[in-house]
């Protein structure tokens, strides 16, 4: 159960969350996540700059899990207080990287896995273009 975990820490708002400080922040909301062929009314963070400085350290490690934007405004926020920062885009990398270690049972070389992340780069970037320019149609 959760009360006899003491690892898990049950908050009632995001007051209670500044009461700590955290080695890794995952962003698991759709909070500042953009799709497809919509147009984009805002740009959100799941966690303000304010809330973001208090709970992290200078060695903390934000993660999203959108991954499109490339670089959404959580990611930016960290990054402005000069945290390590993953992107989305590399959970789906290597979500897809396991699924095909554990079908084919095997590997692909790092050469490989760069060209992957090379060309989600592409992708995101490209798709992201086109967003924008349905924004400002």
């Amino acid at each position: 159960k959760q009360e006899n975990n003491p690892h898990i820490v049950t908050m009632k708002s995001l007051n209670d969350l500044a009461s700590r400080k955290y080695d890794h922040i995952i962003n698991a909301t759709p909070l500042g996540k953009y799709h497809l062929n919509s147009r984009v009314q805002s740009f959100t963070s799941p966690l303000d700059l304010n809330i973001l400085s208090k709970v992290s350290k200078p060695e903390s490690t934000l993660q999203d899990m959108n991954y499109f934007p490339r670089k959404s405004l959580f990611q930016q926020l960290g990054e402005s207080l000069k945290l390590n920062t993953v992107p989305g885009y590399l959970m789906l990398v290597f979500q897809a990287l396991e699924s095909y270690k554990k079908y084919f049972n095997q590997s692909l070389g790092k050469e490989e896995i760069d060209q992957i992340i090379k060309e989600m780069i592409s992708y995101i970037s490209t798709k992201e273009l086109e967003v924008l320019n349905i924004a400002s149609a």
